[in-house]
């Protein structure tokens, strides 16, 4: 999925969807009519919401199934860069496990060749 920045109040407002399909007003008493207005137009852009907005206030809104990827996939709503971030970290470490293993064998095929050598000669 493509990087979507989104406002703390969309995010907020997105997170409200976590407890039902539909859109609950209580569960959001910090915010004003018009801030969850401005925040659901955008999110019905983005097709994460169907929602009807009059005069800047929400009157209905429901979760698409795009909404539901996207807050399955971002539970936190961090962003998808920390995940990357973290899988990129685990990714690295698990090469530099790999190249330990490749470093101590060779060291061992070293010295074995070396003393086959010696006793060669």
């Amino acid at each position: 999925m493509e990087r979507i920045d989104l406002s703390e109040t969309e995010k907020k407002v997105l997170k409200s969807f976590r407890e039902s399909d539909s859109f609950k007003r209580d569960l959001l008493p910090e915010l004003t009519d018009e801030q969850i207005g401005v925040a659901m137009e955008r999110l019905n852009e983005l097709d994460f919401v169907r929602a009807c907005v009059n005069y800047g206030i929400t009157v209905d809104a429901e979760i698409k199934p795009k909404g539901k990827v996207y807050l399955f996939e971002n539970p936190t709503l961090d962003g998808t860069l920390q995940k990357q971030i973290e899988v990129l970290q685990k990714r690295n470490l698990q090469l530099s496990n790999s190249l330990m293993v490749w470093k101590i064998i060779c060291i061992v095929l070293g010295i074995i060749i070396a003393i086959l050598s010696f006793f060669k000669f």
